[in-house]
C-alpha cells in the first residue's frame, strides 16, 4: 500500500469540468467520470480528523453493503500517511499534495479507525463514538497493517484485512468486528470467528510454499442472508525482491480454511505480464461475482509492475484482472484462456463488477464482466464492457469501451479506497490538503449499479 507513486500508475485531475458528454443507447448510458458536485459539500464528504495529537487522518478502504437500502458507508482510515515510492494499491494523487514524496514514510500508519458515513457524506454521529470506531483493541499494535475492509451482509460485522509482523515473518491477518453500540469508541473482535485461534475473531494467512511475505489487499463476503455470517474471500499478494504471486484466499463463516479452495484454503498463481510489465503485481479491489451464477468467481483488480533487478526507467504499469473460482480456488481459463487479463493499453484495473441476473445471489445468468480501467500518465480513464455468454467473458470484443478522464475536486490530494455504490457511482476514500480523511463520489455508469 502506497500513497504517492511512481510513473506508471493512473493519477487524477484535480480540475472541474466534464470528463465528457453522457453517452446514451448503450449499458454504460450515463457513463462518466465527472465528480458529483452535488454529493456532500461540493463534491467532498464530511472530514474526518483522526482522535491524534495531530488531528491527521488518512483514508484507505472504502466498503458499502449491496443490501443496505440506506446504502451507508465505512472507510478505514490510517492516522499516518505512507508515503514510500512504488509498489501502490490503488494509491491515486490528484495535481496537489499533501506529503511530498521525499517524505520519509512512517514506521506505523495507525492507529486505525472505521468511519461511517450516509450516502449524501455526512458522518453518522450514531455510529461508535460520534461517527467512528477505533478498528479493533489491537489498533494501537504496530506489528498490525491494515489496508482494506467490506462488510458481511448478513449480519452486518465489519472485516478488515492487511499484514501482521509475527516473530516467525509476516502473515496476512483477517479480522472479524462486531461494530459497537452508539457511544462505545471501540470494536470488538468476533469471538465467534475463529475460536479455537491463538486470538479469536483473526485468522492470519500464511505462505509456506510461495514467497512467505503475503499482504490481503482486499475482501468481499459472500452473502447468505439475514442474520447469516457468510464466507470471506480474500486477496492480495506475495512478494519476492523481484516477483509477486497473486495471492487468494477463502475463510468459512466459523473461520476455519475451506480446504476445497486451493490447497487448504489458499492459492498462489505467478503474475502474466507483457509489453515491459513485469512479475510482479499489486491489488486494487477484490469483488464477488455471485456465489450461485454461472459465473462464479473472485475478480481481483490491479496492475503487473517490475521491480528489483528489473526495474528501469523503460518499467511501466500493465493493467492486470485476475478471475478465479470462488469455490475450488483454481484460475478460471474461460477468461482470456488463462484467467488473468493483462490489458496494455491502460495502467491499472481500478474496480471490476459482474452483472448476475439477481445479482448471483439465488442463482443466475452472467451477462456482462464490467472493468474501469486508468491510462498511465494521460489521466484518461474506460469504462469496458465484455459481454458473458454460458460463463465465457468475450475479451476480444468488449460490446462497449467508453473513455473519459478522471476528476476530482481541488482540494483532494490523493485517493486508495474505491468501491461502487447502488447507483453506480464510484466513491473513493482519500484526503484533502488539510490531512483529513474524506470522500468524494465520481459518476461510473448505471451498468456498475447494483
Amino acid at each position: 500500500m502506497r500513497r504517492l507513486i511512481f510513473a506508471g500508475a493512473i493519477a487524477l485531475v484535480a480540475t472541474v469540468g466534464l470528463a465528457g458528454p453522457a453517452l446514451a443507447g448503450t449499458s454504460s448510458e450515463n457513463f462518466t467520470f465527472t465528480y458529483d458536485r452535488a454529493y456532500g459539500h461540493n463534491g467532498l464528504s464530511q472530514p474526518y480528523a483522526g482522535p491524534t495529537t495531530t488531528g491527521q487522518s488518512y483514508g484507505t478502504g472504502v466498503a458499502i453493503d449491496p443490501s443496505d437500502p440506506s446504502q451507508k458507508v465505512y472507510t478505514l482510515v490510517e492516522a499516518n500517511p505512507n508515503v514510500g515510492m512504488g509498489g501502490p494499491r490503488g494509491a491515486f494523487p490528484a495535481s496537489s499534495r499533501t506529503i511530498p514524496p521525499s517524505s520519509t514514510p512512517a514506521s506505523y500508519l495507525g492507529p486505525y479507525s472505521v468511519v461511517r458515513r450516509s450516502r449524501h457524506g455526512t458522518i453518522d454521529t450514531t455510529f461508535g463514538a460520534n461517527g467512528y470506531v477505533s478498528a479493533f483493541t489491537t489498533s494501537t499494535d504496530t506489528s498490525y497493517k491494515f489496508t482494506s475492509l467490506c462488510l458481511d451482509p448478513g449480519t452486518a460485522n465489519i472485516v478488515v484485512v492487511g499484514q501482521e509482523t509475527t516473530s516467525g515473518g509476516p502473515v496476512g491477518v483477517v479480522e472479524r468486528l462486531i461494530p459497537p453500540a452508539s457511544g462505545s469508541g471501540t470494536a470488538t473482535l468476533d469471538t465467534t470467528f475463529n475460536p479455537g485461534g491463538p486470538t479469536p475473531g483473526i485468522v492470519t494467512i500464511a505462505t509456506p510454499s510461495g514467497h512467505n511475505s503475503p499482504t490481503l489487499y482486499g475482501c468481499s463476503v459472500v452473502d447468505e442472508g439475514a442474520g447469516h455470517s457468510g464466507a470471506i474471500l480474500v486477496g492480495g499478494v506475495d512478494d519476492a525482491a523481484s516477483s509477486s504471486l497473486v495471492l487468494v484466499g477463502k475463510i468459512s463463516s466459523s473461520g476455519s480454511f475451506d480446504t476445497v479452495f486451493g490447497t487448504n484454503g489458499i492459492a498462489e498463481y505467478p503474475v502474466d505480464s507483457v509489453n515491459g510489465s513485469g512479475t510482479s503485481a499489486s491489488i486494487t479491489n477484490v469483488s464477488l461475482s455471485g456465489a450461485h451464477s454461472d459465473f462464479p468467481d473472485v475478480i481481483l483488480s490491479g496492475f503487473s509492475f517490475t521491480k528489483g533487478t528489473k526495474a528501469g526507467s523503460a518499467a511501466k504499469a500493465t493493467a492486470l484482472t485476475v478471475a478465479v473460482n470462488d469455490r475450488t480456488g483454481a484460475l478460471d481459463t474461460n477468461v482470456n484462456g488463462t484467467g488473468e487479463l493483462i490489458n496494455p493499453n491502460y495502467g491499472e484495473a481500478v474496480l471490476g463488477r459482474v452483472d448476475s441476473t439477481h445479482n448471483g445471489h439465488n442463482g443466475g445468468t452472467a451477462s456482462d464482466l464490467y472493468i474501469v480501467y486508468g491510462t498511465a500518465g494521460t489521466y484518461a480513464a474506460a469504462f469496458v464492457d465484455y459481454p458473458i455468454t454460458g460463463g465465457v467473458p468475450d475479451i476480444a470484443n468488449p460490446t462497449t469501451t467508453q473513455t473519459g478522464t478522471f476528476t476530482v475536486p481541488s482540494d483532494f490530494a490523493s485517493m486508495q479506497g474505491f468501491t461502487f455504490d447502488s447507483h453506480g457511482q464510484i466513491l473513493v476514500s482519500g484526503d484533502t490538503s488539510s490531512n483529513q480523511e474524506m470522500l468524494t463520489a465520481i459518476g461510473g455508469s448505471k451498468a456498475l449499479g447494483y
